[in-house]
């Protein structure tokens, strides 16, 4: 998906060249449109290149919110009718877990975080991995032990151990099915289209419908 990946390099470029918060915001939340985008079709090398685009943007998101915490423009808590011109976490639309993830890998040293991006990088391409968490790092580089086999993800979330083994073949068959549904659709639209698009603004459900007749 050479259109999606662009888009992705994009957005990634958008990101690092600003020191606008919402703009960064703006570029991980699209990024985060784009990994859903690729667990839908399976695409696992997409889905690799957005992660680690949205690490590197929230890595640079924590570098913004410390330069704004030292500064004194960044305000911690709920803001008080004395601050003046200081902002919250709040007051940027950032939530407490963002925050702290986003900072922590801000404070990493360069190797141990292109190390962490390695790893997160190797685990969804081999088709076991969920994003791993900077905090599960040390500022040395040091990454937590790899988790048991049967904590694997699939794509829906869904850890391989908690599957049901008379839902197997049902599971199967879904994936199929979907996959069928999608690759009907992209064959349609073809690969030449806008990367952020959706399936909605790029056919009329009347066509949608048509795509879906055929592979039944």
């Amino acid at each position: 998906m050479l259109v999606e990946y662009d888009a992705a390099s994009k957005l990634l470029s958008a990101a690092l060249n600003s020191k606008d918060v919402q703009r960064v915001l703006k570029s991980r939340d699209e990024l985060e449109m784009l990994k859903l985008q690729a667990k839908r079709v399976l695409d696992r090398q997409l889905l690799a290149d957005a992660t680690e685009f949205q690490m590197r943007v929230e890595r640079w998101l924590g570098v913004l919110l410390g330069d704004a915490k030292n500064a004194g423009y960044l305000g911690e808590g709920r803001k008080r009718k004395d601050e003046g011109s200081r902002v919250t976490l709040r007051d940027l639309g950032i939530d407490r877990k963002l925050s702290a993830r986003a900072q922590k890998a801000a404070a990493l040293k360069d190797d141990a975080f292109a190390e962490i991006v390695s790893d997160v990088r190797t685990r969804i391409v081999s088709g076991g991995a969920h994003q791993l968490n900077p905090n599960s790092a040390t500022r040395g580089g040091s990454a937590a032990s790899d988790e048991s086999l049967f904590d694997r993800p699939l794509l829906d979330g869904t850890r391989i151990g908690n599957v049901r083994l008379g839902k197997l073949r049902g599971r199967i068959e879904a994936l199929v099915a979907e996959a069928k549904l999608l690759q009907a659709i992209h064959d349609h639209v073809g690969g030449s289209g806008d990367g952020l698009a959706t399936v909605a603004s790029a056919i009329s459900e009347h066509k949608l419908q048509e795509i879906v007749l055929g592979i039944e």
